[in-house]
């Protein structure tokens, strides 16, 4: 009975030192995913120019990770970025022409592959210049932004919004080592340990 439960901790400390680890200890220098959909253009990604509905991709860290320039012809003069930082994420939708309104409605902006310290668990608003309040929905990795503008953007107009990232803390995989190291010993003492109770004749 001894041996059977030494080896079924045995095994599990096995298990878990050799799992892998699902979540980076910072989203700098990740891989990231995004998709931007205009109101009018449903199931195509802005970012790319409308040029195909594949995700586009960035490394966060490295300037501002997705952007639509002026006068790219993806909705007239409208343009739009997404930063992110640490645990922040910044977003912009404006008209920076001088020559009229751009009419944009809304936009969806769609980001996947957030590996933080662990599985996302909340996303706040920080600031906003939009005139309504954007949508936020998330899961463990992903993160969507419902961005109104009123319909039409004055031209010169710049709205921005900031958002603040929860995430679980996963520890470190050394933390992992220290504490089943200490499982193991415990299990290895408790196996060797001679009975104390007289027997009864």
């Amino acid at each position: 009975m001894k041996r059977q439960g030494f080896l079924q901790v045995s095994t599990l400390i096995g298990g878990l030192l050799v799992a892998p680890q699902a979540w980076a200890t910072s989203i700098l220098g990740d891989n990231i995913q995004g998709v931007l959909q205009h109101a009018n253009l449903a199931g195509f990604n802005n970012w790319n120019a409308n040029a195909n509905p594949s995700p586009t991709l960035a490394v966060v860290g490295a300037g501002t990770e997705f952007a639509i320039p002026a006068g790219n012809g993806n909705f007239g003069f409208a343009v739009a970025s997404a930063d992110f930082g640490a645990d922040t994420i910044t977003v912009t939708i404006g008209n920076p022409s001088a020559f009229g309104d751009s009419y944009v409605g809304f936009f969806n902006m769609h980001f996947s592959d957030l590996n933080y310290s662990g599985p996302i668990t909340g996303v706040s608003l920080i600031n906003s210049t939009l005139p309504g309040s954007p949508g936020i929905a998330f899961g463990a990795s992903t993160i969507d932004l419902t961005l109104p503008t009123g319909g039409f953007i004055p031209g010169g107009t710049l709205y921005s919004a900031s958002f603040q990232v929860a995430s679980a803390t996963v520890p470190e995989p050394s933390t992992y080592a220290m504490m089943l190291t200490g499982l193991a010993a415990l299990g290895f003492m408790a196996y060797r340990r001679k009975p104390q109770a007289a027997q009864v004749s």
